[in-house]
């Protein structure tokens, strides 16, 4: 007969990885009660995660571009 490993898992958003990242915990380990019982709200949590990131540097991005402006137009002046 198999064995059945009754152990319940969880699934932990590693958001300080690089790129974050989805891990499994298990009970006794340090992240078990932070982790998401289902893997869909994991996955949830780490899609907000990267969208929000994306957005940073998308503010990033926008702000660079007009410095860039700022410095080109301070030049082109007579």
């Amino acid at each position: 007969m198999l064995s059945v490993d009754r152990t319940v898992r969880r699934y932990y958003v590693d958001a300080e990885s690089n790129p974050p990242a989805i891990r499994k915990v298990y009970p006794g380990t340090e992240d078990y009660d932070y982790g998401h019982t289902k893997l869909s709200d994991a996955r949830a949590v780490l899609i907000k995660i990267l969208t929000e990131r994306a957005q940073e540097i998308r503010l990033q991005l926008i702000h660079v571009r007009q410095l860039r402006v700022q410095d080109f137009d301070r030049h082109e002046a007579p």
